[in-house]
């Protein structure tokens, strides 16, 4: 019995799927990712600009259809889930065509469900342990996906401390050589005069 309630968790642990990656958007130019996907599918996403300008980035979900289902625009960070209407490929769309010079760094990260469907249970042969592993699942997932949302975040904390720190070591030292010089000058000057008045 034990076994089997392990291989159950395993099994539906396995049953979602998620695609999350990171990619680069060039300079005036538009990325689209297709997935196809049936009806009253729960969708999950969610992306972050880890670098690049002003770390913004245009973004649209568009229907199999063509038509936009969902729209932002300069925002640095999102995350939204909806059900969909309709079956077939949908677009995910990320659009750098506001920017001429910089490139952006993407993480994009894309959750369905695959696999068993809640709505193919009969209601009746549903165990209440079947419907823990279930609810399980779907916490896990969320976990999972919070975790590489705060793991991107913390990537884009840390770039842009280093970089910081690499601003203030380099002041530093413009600042350390300015004093040098200055200190230097002072001294010529000094002595400059004083030779000037054994002279008189």
């Amino acid at each position: 019995m034990n076994l089997s309630i392990i291989l159950l968790i395993f099994v539906v642990i396995l049953l979602q799927q998620t695609n999350c990656i990171t990619f680069i958007v060039p300079a005036s130019q538009i990325q689209c990712f297709y997935e196809d996907i049936g009806v009253a599918t729960k969708v999950s996403l969610d992306y972050q600009v880890i670098s690049g300008g002003q770390s913004d980035i245009n973004f649209q979900v568009l229907l199999p259809h063509g038509s936009i289902f969902y729209q932002e625009e300069k925002q640095k960070e999102s995350k939204f889930t909806f059900s969909t209407n309709e079956a077939g490929l949908y677009s995910f769309c990320f659009d750098n065509t506001m920017s001429s010079v910089s490139i952006k760094k993407i993480n994009f990260n894309l959750q369905l469900p695959y696999g068993i469907d809640n709505t193919d249970f009969v209601e009746d042969k549903v165990t209440g342990l079947e419907k823990g592993v279930v609810e399980l699942n779907e916490r896990i997932q969320r976990i999972r996906s919070e975790q590489r949302y705060y793991k991107t975040r913390e990537m884009i904390h840390r770039n842009t401390t280093e970089s910081t720190n690499s601003r203030v070591l380099w002041f530093s030292f413009l600042e350390l050589t300015l004093l040098a010089t200055m200190t230097a000058i002072q001294i010529l000057y000094i002595r400059k005069m004083f030779e000037t008045k054994r002279r008189v």
